[in-house]
C-alpha cells in the first residue's frame, strides 16, 4: 500500500471518462458480486426527481437488461447487474455528462447501507464521528463487494487516504466517490476529495474535511 509519504500527483476526480460497460465488466472476476441495497440506493435517487417519475423500479431495471425484481438488501447480485443499473440510472439524472449522474447515484450508498443490520453494525456505534467513519469505510466495500481491496490511513490533520485496488477506475472516481460525497452529507462534513492514479489497478483518494457545524462528533 502506497504510505502516507509517497509522492503522487493528484487532481480533482475526472468527469470526461467515457463510459462503456462492457468495457468495464471486462475488467472484473466473472464471478464479481455486489448487494442488492446498492441497486436500491440508486433506484432510489430517482425518486427525489419529480420530473423522472414516470420511471418505475420495474421500468428502470427492464432498460437496464436486468431482472425486474428488486433485490434484497443484502442479497447477492452479479456485478453486471449493478453497473447497468447505476449507469442507466446515471445517463437518465444527467443526461448531459454520465460521469457525473455516476457520482449522484453513489451519494446515497452510505445511509441506504448503513441503515442496513450489517450497516449499524459497523457505523451505528461511530455516532457522528467523521474520521472513525472514514477509517471503517473499508469494510462497508468489502461486506458489498467479492473482489478488489479497500485500504484507509489517516494522514495529519483532518484527512484519510484511501487506496482502491482491483476496481475499475471508471468506477473509482464516479460512483465510489459519489459514496464518500454521500456519507459527507449524511454526516454534516464538508470535504475535498483528490485522486491519484497508482496504476489502473490502483487509485489513491485523499479526503480531507471538517464538520460545517460545531463538531458534533461524540468523540
Amino acid at each position: 500500500m502506497e504510505s502516507r509519504f509517497t509522492s503522487l500527483e493528484f487532481a480533482a476526480p475526472r468527469i470526461d471518462f467515457e463510459i462503456d460497460v462492457d468495457a468495464i465488466l471486462a475488467k472484473v472476476p466473472a464471478n464479481a458480486t455486489s448487494k442488492g441495497v446498492i441497486v436500491g440506493a440508486a433506484l432510489d435517487c430517482l425518486r427525489a426527481r419529480p420530473d423522472l417519475a414516470e420511471w418505475t423500479d420495474e421500468r428502470v431495471l427492464a432498460g437496464a437488461g436486468v431482472p425486474t425484481q428488486r433485490p434484497g438488501l443484502l442479497q447477492d447480485i452479479p456485478w453486471s447487474t449493478y453497473v447497468r443499473v447505476i449507469v442507466f440510472v446515471a445517463r437518465l439524472l444527467t443526461p448531459e455528462c454520465v460521469c457525473v449522474g455516476l457520482r449522484e447515484v453513489g451519494k446515497g450508498n452510505y445511509g441506504a447501507f448503513g441503515q442496513t443490520l450489517v450497516g449499524r453494525m459497523l457505523f451505528g456505534t461511530l455516532g457522528r464521528n467523521f474520521g472513525r467513519v472514514l477509517l471503517m469505510g473499508p469494510n462497508g466495500w468489502r461486506v458489498c463487494n467479492n473482489f478488489g481491496e479497500v485500504k484507509a490511513e489517516q494522514l495529519p490533520g483532518q484527512t484519510a487516504r484511501y487506496h482502491f485496488i482491483g476496481y475499475p477506475v471508471e468506477i473509482v472516481e464516479t460512483h465510489f466517490v459519489g459514496t464518500i460525497d454521500g456519507a459527507c452529507t449524511w454526516l454534516d462534513v464538508e470535504s475535498e476529495l483528490l485522486v491519484a492514479h497508482r496504476s489502473e489497478e490502483h487509485v489513491v483518494v485523499d479526503v480531507a474535511w471538517r464538520y460545517r457545524s460545531p463538531d458534533t462528533s461524540g468523540g
